[in-house]
């Protein structure tokens, strides 16, 4: 996530409602000039994205990203391909933002012949904003 920032170059699209949160609408796209620093960031080259902004704290509410060319990872052992896509949003506790939800396809070879597809979705609820308590995770 640290990554993003450097990564893309974000243009303001619009303003959108996102469960009642008042949001701006970035658009991200590829910063050419972006090196990444560790292997797992290098997916990024290949991504773009959106990603609705809270307007009245600034924190991120949602993401939405999709691998738009393949990237290559361990010397050309794996490659990410279009079709991997991933979401993710927080929502407000109190004054902490926290996880919602995320969602994962993915669309991978590995040493050019095994395809790999899955999709995972994970959920959080029932925080209390009285102590802050660990989310359910279903």
């Amino acid at each position: 996530m640290r990554q993003l920032v450097s990564a893309f170059t974000f243009r303001l699209t619009g303003q959108e409602h996102v469960e009642g949160v008042d949001c701006y609408v970035l658009k991200a796209t590829p910063n050419p000039a972006y090196r990444p620093p560790v292997e797992k960031a290098r997916a990024l080259t290949g991504m773009q994205g959106r990603m609705w902004i809270d307007k009245v704290h600034y924190h991120w509410v949602k993401i939405q990203a999709q691998v738009i060319r393949p990237v290559a990872f361990g010397f050309i052992l794996a490659r990410v391909k279009p079709g991997t896509r991933f979401e993710l949003e927080q929502t407000p506790i109190g004054n902490v933002w926290l996880p919602k939800k995320f969602i994962q396809s993915v669309n991978a070879s590995v040493l050019g012949f095994y395809n790999l597809r899955s999709r995972d979705e994970t959920y959080w609820s029932d925080y209390r904003p009285d102590n802050y308590a660990l989310p359910v995770s279903r």
